[in-house]
């Protein structure tokens, strides 16, 4: 009776469970865009409190894996070459960037998450799709591909009202762990972060992309 209480509690996410019981409870829940957080903690990768806060359906590990980047996973042919400072947040605007197009391309492609880590380069991404397909696609062809779809995910989110007052963190996450490699950390002010990923994205300062950006990425006519 009282797992069937719960699983009717949580069936519509923690946002309405919060709203329910009530009181503090909406304060409380741990969530970004009413997706709860993974395992995987912005206060022991900085980048993933951009990640999280920026990424379309909210605080989701696989829509970016970006924290594997201070793990030695780089991406030399998006422009991560270099081992990033996890308990930084210079830089990783870029990093967050970087992986949300990464991540929609391997999710068109219908390739999993783990084949980075085996060695499989975006380089080999390409030739794959090549040889499968006969395309002739540079590599330039197949970023833009990830621009594109990032920037068409967030377009769809603004139509429902989205904006940069739901790219947030929840209160939780500034408040210091008292254990392990995270101890003591928490992420810096997310402002400056948005402001540098919505330029790199060319969405304006509310974190709607532009009539220039949606026209130069082939998502509209005008």
């Amino acid at each position: 009776m009282i797992v069937r209480q719960l699983g009717e509690l949580f069936a519509q996410g923690i946002v309405k469970a919060a709203q329910k019981i009530g009181g503090n409870a909406p304060e409380l829940a741990v969530h970004v865009k009413g997706m709860d957080l993974p395992a995987h903690d912005p206060r022991a990768f900085f980048s993933l409190a951009v990640s999280y806060a920026t990424s379309s359906r909210g605080a989701c590990h696989s829509h970016g894996l970006c924290y594997k980047a201070a793990c030695g996973l780089l991406l030399p042919e998006m422009g991560i070459t270099e081992v990033p400072d996890r308990f930084s947040m210079e830089g990783k605007d870029f990093i967050a960037a970087k992986f949300h197009d990464l991540s929609a391309l391997q999710d068109a492609v219908t390739i999993c998450n783990f084949m980075k880590f085996g060695g499989f380069t975006i380089t080999d991404m390409l030739n794959s799709l090549n040889a499968i397909t006969g395309w002739d696609w540079k590599i330039e062809d197949f970023l833009k591909v990830g621009e594109r779809l990032s920037t068409l995910k967030r377009a769809v989110n603004v139509k429902w009202g989205f904006s940069r007052k739901d790219d947030t963190l929840p209160k939780a996450m500034y408040q210091p762990a008292k254990e392990g490699c995270r101890a003591g950390k928490v992420p810096g002010p997310l402002d400056p972060a948005l402001d540098g990923y919505y330029r790199l994205k060319g969405w304006d300062s509310d974190g709607k992309p532009t009539a220039e950006t949606l026209k130069e990425l082939g998502l509209t006519e005008e």
